[in-house]
């Protein structure tokens, strides 16, 4: 029975149970997987030339950055000289700037010494009074302050500045009240002389002094000898009447 069976399968059935690889199937197969490599090759490929042409640009891009540094590094050494020729040139010159100083200073005391000499051996006019390199002239009469001053400069002189001690003791010894060229021309306490350099040393006003007495104006300076030594400076109203320096 069994082989009845068998033998009596039909046709088409017979052909299904069939294994064997259809012809043909072979190659499809190897195309199929040659194909799968082929892919394979050019991604890996491609992945190569993408790295060889990233490092060639990185190499590249590395010798054009040392490069610009280097040309960078020559022109800061560059500037960095010249800026040292520089700093020795304005040394130089700042150096000869003090020397030329020192001989003019030295050229002007040369000059005051000679001039303080030639004033010091040429006399007083009439009726003027030396005392080392300058003259005084001493008033017989009385005027206010700016036209004692005015006096003065018809004569070629100014009220008197006092410079030194010896100056301020001639003065004291006349034993009278003299106008000298010091005053507060802005009512302001600020005291100048008459060529308008400003008081540096005001050791001689007297104990007190200035004070502006009873709210009055005093804006001219006398001195005024009493019993306070050669501390006799006093404000006064310049419209009053004193006897007056002058100096030249």
């Amino acid at each position: 029975m069994e082989m009845d069976q068998y033998v009596n399968v039909p046709e088409a059935k017979k052909k299904n149970l069939d294994t064997r690889p259809s012809p043909g199937s072979g190659v499809i197969t190897v195309v199929a997987v040659s194909f799968g490599l082929l892919c394979v090759l050019q991604v890996s490929l491609n992945i190569s030339l993408r790295l060889i042409y990233w490092r060639n640009w990185t190499d590249e891009s590395q010798m054009n950055q040392t490069e610009e540094r280097d040309q960078l590094q020559i022109s800061y050494d560059k500037l960095s000289n010249e800026k040292g020729q520089l700093q020795i040139s304005y040394d130089k010159l700042s150096n000869e700037k003090i020397q030329l100083q020192i001989s003019h200073n030295r050229l002007e005391n040369m000059v005051t010494t000679l001039n303080s000499r030639i004033r010091a051996c040429s006399p007083c006019n009439h009726g003027w009074t030396r005392l080392d390199s300058s003259c005084y002239y001493i008033s017989t009469e009385q005027k206010t302050w700016e036209e004692s001053r005015q006096d003065c400069r018809q004569r070629g002189a100014r009220l008197v500045i006092i410079n030194s001690e010896k100056e301020q003791e001639l003065l004291t010894l006349l034993n009278i009240r003299v106008w000298i060229g010091l005053w507060d021309k802005d009512s302001n306490q600020v005291w100048k002389w008459v060529d308008g350099a400003s008081l540096d040393n005001g050791r001689y006003w007297k104990v007190g002094e200035p004070n502006n007495y009873e709210g009055t104006s005093e804006d001219c300076v006398e001195i005024r000898p009493e019993n306070d030594g050669l501390m006799n400076w006093n404000d006064d109203e310049c419209s009053f009447q004193k006897n007056w320096v002058c100096e030249h």
